[in-house]
């Protein structure tokens, strides 16, 4: 059985309207925080713990949080981990753009395979019936096809390309053949360039959400127990108050070196670091 999401929903109703949100997100985020997104999501899974204490939870929804931002939370957690995943398949994957270039190549080398075969079948009408077909495709499909029609129109009527010391008939067809398979695997790869920046996109857009409403959570769980370090440290990065600590540790380390004033000071946190 799911678990109840947002509303009552079950965990998939809520993830299908959290994705919903995600499409219609604004202001998206594309570069991670500070903190590892492996520690993110290790503290945001922490965080969704401690808001499901009823005691907590009523507490925040006393100081004003609506109770569909705590709901949200786990669901929220779960999209950010599947769509991460799904990128770091894909990430790193690289490939040449180079299918303008081997467009360009294919249309000059079936231009000029036409142009030879045109002059060595012109004795045969349902050849050159053919060849007037090929020289009518449009569009990158039609010249992947055209390319591998010629290669087997030239490999089949070898002896007719025989006496043209000009034209290396087996040569130039396995050639065609070549640079359609070519243009079939770059096309191919282009889409998943698309694919690439798909998945890229669905991460930030689900990191963003997630970062903001754990920021949100933090800061009104941080105001709901005012006066309690103890519960007020589990709304806080245990990662940024490590790291904050050890930039103060450095930065007195360098004055007490005589490290020259005008030093860059380092940036500010992330909000998401809160």
């Amino acid at each position: 059985m799911g678990t109840c999401g947002e509303g009552g929903m079950d965990g998939s109703e809520a993830l299908s309207a959290l994705r919903e949100e995600l499409r219609g997100l604004i202001h998206v985020r594309r570069e991670v925080g500070p903190v590892p997104l492996d520690t993110f999501f290790k503290e945001a899974a922490a965080l969704a713990r401690t808001v499901g204490v009823p005691e907590v939870r009523e507490r925040l929804l006393a100081v004003g949080i609506e109770a569909r931002e705590l709901d949200k939370l786990p669901v929220a957690l779960r999209a950010a981990q599947e769509a991460q995943a799904a990128w770091m398949v894909v990430k790193g994957r690289s490939y040449s753009n180079t299918l303008v270039e081997l467009i360009a190549q294919a249309y000059r080398e079936r231009g000029d395979l036409l142009a030879v075969a045109r002059f060595h079948l012109r004795s045969d009408r349902t050849k050159v019936e053919t060849l007037g077909a090929i020289a009518e495709g449009n569009g990158l499909d039609d010249l992947i096809q055209d390319l591998f029609a010629l290669w087997h129109l030239i490999e089949q009527n070898a002896d007719a390309f025989a006496r043209d010391r000009t034209f290396d008939a087996p040569a130039r067809a396995q050639g065609a053949r070549q640079l359609a398979e070519r243009l079939q695997q770059t096309q191919t790869e282009e889409l998943f360039d698309t694919l690439q920046r798909g998945l890229r996109d669905q991460r930030d857009r689900a990191y963003t959400l997630l970062s903001r409403l754990v920021r949100e959570i933090r800061i009104t769980g941080r105001y709901a127990f005012r006066g309690d370090p103890t519960m007020m440290s589990r709304f806080s990065s245990a990662y940024a108050i490590a790291r904050g600590r050890k930039r103060r540790r450095t930065a007195r380390m360098d004055q007490e070196e005589g490290t020259p004033a005008n030093r860059v000071a380092p940036a500010d946190p992330s909000p998401t670091e809160g």
